[in-house]
């Protein structure tokens, strides 16, 4: 599949200029064995730092490109925005006590990052199956 057809297949989950910019920084999600390597390429895996006696807390890495976290971040916001099902788990999550907006935000992303991995290879993008709502509680 050449770059364009990409790009085509790509801009109706996030946009023509996203998918541009994701495609350009991080290259092609064909290109990668799996959709761990396609998160890791944008900095978003987790990594805990902790010692003997310290318990750190989850955090991404952040060690790939940052315009392509930058746009991930406002596709992932655009999803909460306008899809009923993505709105509802957000609502949620951020419910819950302790919550933090942000962090969700970048949870998203990073089942974002996955569902365009498997949208390129082939899968059709539904936003209802980036989580399981009956999980959530009050969802």
């Amino acid at each position: 599949m050449g770059e364009d057809a990409l790009l085509k297949v790509m801009a109706p989950v996030v946009g023509q200029v996203t998918s541009a910019v994701l495609v350009a920084a991080v290259g092609s999600p064909l290109s990668y064995p799996d959709t761990a390597s396609y998160c890791k390429a944008f900095g978003l895996n987790l990594k805990e730092r902790s010692s003997g006696k310290h318990k750190g807390k989850l955090k991404i890495t952040k060690r790939g490109p940052s315009v392509a976290r930058f746009y991930l971040y406002f596709a992932a916001l655009r999803l909460i925005g306008h899809e009923p099902s993505v709105a509802r788990w957000f609502a949620a999550k951020t419910e819950r006590p302790g919550a933090m907006a942000g962090k969700q935000v970048v949870e998203l992303m990073r089942k974002l990052a996955r569902a365009l991995w498997h949208h390129a290879h082939g899968r059709t993008f539904q936003a209802e199956k980036l989580f399981n709502l009956s999980a959530v509680a009050g969802a």
